[in-house]
């Protein structure tokens, strides 16, 4: 009996191992190429199969590559973050993702083409057809469909959705009252809401919505929401407010641009404003404005709305010249901020500029060792050249 194991674990033990037994799971290598068509910018994208939770990410040229179970029908997903490659007012990034089924049986180049989307421009305006400066724009619903699509013989159906570039969420503020955005083609988009927030004191406030309705998108279109605040004695609505029941194909409506009366209410004698730069940052301080009214600045082509009574602050490129800085409380134009352009000492400079003034932002301090950051103003420096006594392109740097 000891002799007959021995033989049968040395059999054992000589036997061929079966390297590749009939149940052992194989995979393959794909890999490929996303691209979007011209005035499209991909911000990021990935290829994934839901079935085994593969997933990788494209890399900056737009190539991919993933190891996927071999000969199994799997659900996959080319997922793309988009934005419009040229664009000028408050843009938004569109998330889209594009779902098939492959199999695959050996290693395969598989390349995947996004569709060309239209573009959508919507602006924002009151009962008196005047811009509202501080919107909020949300989706009727975060899972938007977009039209089929075929390549390489498969069928591929769509989903879209907005985000905010700045934020990366579905809420999306603009401060312009215009946004521009990419879209695909949809029998069916289920619309899209503006609100706007009126603060009215302390934990109080007052807000208003327009939605567009569902419409379809079959090319570049135009919406024009009417968020229903500032009625004039008509109490009606613009007549050329966005009605997806109206025209199959919205045109363009071109949006004025407000000009309000100015005027000194009783109630806004004593209201005021003051206005200073620490770097590329630019301070606002509103004293007396009654708890009843908004407050919105105007810097040159930027709205920016604030609250009562606070202090705000925003990253602006460059100085705004003298005249373009405007106070509005409740419609009301109250001020215009002068900016100087010559000062007689560094005392008046730093009441403006926290920092001083430079001339170019590769101006570079060489004397006195300075610990705030000057602004860069060149017709302020050329103006006041004379408090530059160290001659390095910076006045009164502290």
């Amino acid at each position: 009996m000891k002799r007959l194991l021995a033989v049968l674990m040395a059999v054992a033990i000589l036997a061929p191992i079966n390297a590749n037994p009939a149940n052992a799971q194989e995979f393959v290598r794909v890999s490929g190429t996303i691209t979007a068509p011209m005035g499209t910018t991909i911000l990021s994208s990935y290829v994934a199969e839901t079935t085994s939770l593969s997933r990788a990410e494209s890399r900056s040229d737009g190539t991919y590559e993933i190891i996927v179970p071999k000969n199994i029908d799997l659900r996959w997903v080319f997922g793309l973050t988009v934005i419009e490659s040229s664009r000028s007012v408050d843009s938004v990034a569109t998330v889209t993702g594009w779902k098939t089924n492959l199999k695959f049986s050996e290693n395969t180049t598989f390349n995947f083409q996004l569709p060309q989307p239209h573009k959508l421009q919507v602006s924002f305006v009151d009962a008196s057809n005047q811009i509202v400066p501080w919107v909020l724009m949300t989706q009727e619903d975060l899972n938007q469909t977009a039209n089929g699509i075929t390549q390489s013989g498969l069928k591929f159906s769509g989903s879209q959705r907005l985000i905010s570039t700045a934020f990366t969420d579905e809420i999306i503020r603009t401060d312009t009252s215009k946004v521009s955005a990419l879209v695909f083609p949809t029998d069916s988009h289920l619309g899209l809401n503006g609100l706007s927030i009126d603060f009215r004191g302390k934990g109080f406030y007052d807000s208003r919505q327009a939605k567009s309705g569902a419409f379809a998108v079959k090319g570049d279109m135009s919406l024009k929401l009417c968020i229903p605040v500032n009625f004039g004695s008509s109490l009606t609505l613009p007549a050329d407010c966005f009605d997806p029941n109206a025209s199959k194909t919205p045109t363009p409506t071109p949006t004025p641009t407000p000009t309000p009366t100015p005027s000194s209410p009783s109630e806004l004698a004593n209201a005021s404003a003051t206005f200073r730069w620490v770097g590329s940052e630019l301070f606002a301080e509103f004293v007396n404005i009654p708890s009843f009214e908004q407050i919105v600045l105007k810097v040159g082509s930027r709205w920016v709305p604030t609250t009562r009574n606070a202090r705000t602050n925003f990253t602006i490129k460059k100085v705004v010249p003298p005249g373009e800085i405007k106070l509005w409380v409740g419609g009301n134009l109250l001020s215009v901020n002068d900016v100087p352009s010559v000062y007689k000492d560094c005392a008046s400079v730093w009441k403006m500029f926290d920092g001083g003034i430079s001339k170019t932002t590769s101006s570079k301090n060489k004397g006195t060792k300075a610990s705030r950051k000057p602004t860069v103003f060149l017709s302020g420096y050329l103006g006041s050249v004379s408090l530059d006594k160290d001659k390095d392109s910076i006045v009164c740097e502290r």
